[in-house]
């Protein structure tokens, strides 16, 4: 970025000094290069920057809940509830569960009748950064 000045922040994780182009109402992700943070750094008006971070699994994690929640409610729109595809038992409210499987992410929830899983979302660690 030309001409921009940048600002140096400390990764919250492990203390890395890192240089973060300084754009007021701004928010950047990017990765720690020392310790694989995940930083989320935001600069207000004033040009005061604020970090924090997660790990690439909570992100992973995080993204797959979001996006089992949309095609849930989304479903839930256009026919008002959702059924088991094993036991037809009404799966409308059941909670969205999520767990770490491999290099992936995934989010389900459980059928309240006969436990069967029903995946909703499956987010590849790679894919986010």
């Amino acid at each position: 970025m030309l001409g921009v000045p940048f600002i140096p922040i400390q990764c919250p994780r492990c203390g890395t000094e890192l240089p973060v182009p300084l754009i007021p109402n701004s928010t950047r992700r990017f990765g720690c290069p020392a310790c694989g943070a995940i930083i989320e750094c935001s600069i207000d008006g004033r040009g005061r920057a604020r970090a924090s971070f997660t790990t690439l699994e909570g992100a992973a994690t995080k993204e797959a809940v979001e996006e089992a929640r949309r095609s849930i409610e989304g479903l839930k729109r256009i026919g008002g509830e959702i059924f088991c595809p094993s036991c037809g038992a009404d799966a409308s409210s059941a909670e969205i569960r999520q767990r770490l499987e491999g290099s992936a992410a995934r989010a389900y929830t459980l059928c309240p009748k006969c436990g069967r899983e029903i995946e909703w979302a499956s987010v590849p660690l790679g894919r986010l950064y």
